[in-house]
């Protein structure tokens, strides 16, 4: 089915992930653009990509996107989405983020890359975040988390070495009438 979000129809389906706050999803990806306007990586990696909402809302003239995403259904409608916008994409990799990001960054290390990831509830798996603190993977790194606890045990495995600071952090009310908030961190390299 499609979704109208940010001025564009995405495809998207229920078996995979999609925002369940339109409006909030466009705010992020709103302050997502500014950053990115700010910063203008040379190279913006989606970890946790879905289909592709944060690329296509914010990441319009950025010379180089890469997607990376593990559900097939999301992939599926990625692929369309980027298509049917006619995105310059310069690759999708299907498979698990914790395997295809580390090797895709030892085959295309690259300096001015900005890694971007909205991971699953549960957060990031303990080895993304230990190569996240240790290997060079880009200047800027953004997670969007919706659990506090899980990000903040995912900031402390990736903050140990000491590689990245916190520059900024914004709450979203990604869920009103709830406790539950939709956080943005921005780490900067040191």
């Amino acid at each position: 089915y499609r979704v109208r979000i940010g001025g564009r129809l995405l495809w998207t389906s229920s078996m995979g992930f999609f925002q369940n706050n339109i409006e909030v999803t466009e705010l992020v990806a709103k302050k997502l653009a500014e950053y990115l306007a700010v910063i203008k990586p040379a190279r913006f990696l989606d970890l946790y990509a879905g289909v592709g909402t944060f690329p296509l809302l914010a990441a319009q003239g950025i010379p180089e996107v890469h997607c990376f995403e593990d559900s097939p259904y999301s992939t599926g409608c990625l692929r369309r989405n980027v298509q049917e916008l006619g995105f310059p994409l310069a690759g999708i990799f299907a498979g698990k983020v914790e395997k295809t990001f580390p090797r895709f960054i030892a085959r295309s290390p690259k300096p001015e890359t900005l890694v971007f990831m909205d991971p699953p509830r549960q957060g990031i798996a303990s080895s993304l975040a230990d190569f996240l603190a240790k290997e060079d993977v880009g200047e800027n790194v953004f997670y969007l988390a919706c659990d506090l606890q899980i990000l903040l045990r995912d900031l402390k495995q990736i903050l140990a070495t000491g590689r990245y600071k916190i520059r900024e952090v914004i709450p979203f009310d990604m869920f009103p009438r709830t406790k539950h908030i939709e956080v943005l961190v921005w780490l900067a390299k040191l």
